[in-house]
């Protein structure tokens, strides 16, 4: 993260440099470019970087939710048939 911080701080100062490019922070760790697109080509790419990172861990986090509820209804099953099967004693 620090890294794609570090280049598109880099691409935002050097901006005025190129000319008629211009960078713009839209939130969420996502710019906008305007200018030509061999300009904006390192911003594009760290959009897409940052936006495959959120979408990584948006993914972990509903696996890390899915695998709780699994876990959970589980051990409720296995209480269940503990007790059912000392019921039936």
């Amino acid at each position: 993260m620090k890294t794609v911080t570090l280049v598109v701080l880099v691409c935002v100062l050097s901006a005025p440099a190129i000319g008629g490019t211009k960078v713009t922070y839209v939130g969420q760790g996502r710019y906008a470019c305007s200018g030509k697109s061999f300009e904006c080509a390192q911003v594009d790419q760290n959009n897409r970087m940052v936006s495959e990172t959120h979408r990584r861990q948006y993914q972990d986090e509903q696996d890390r939710a899915q695998a709780y509820i699994e876990r959970s209804r589980r051990e409720e099953k296995e209480r269940r048939d503990r007790n059912a099967y000392g019921a039936s004693r």
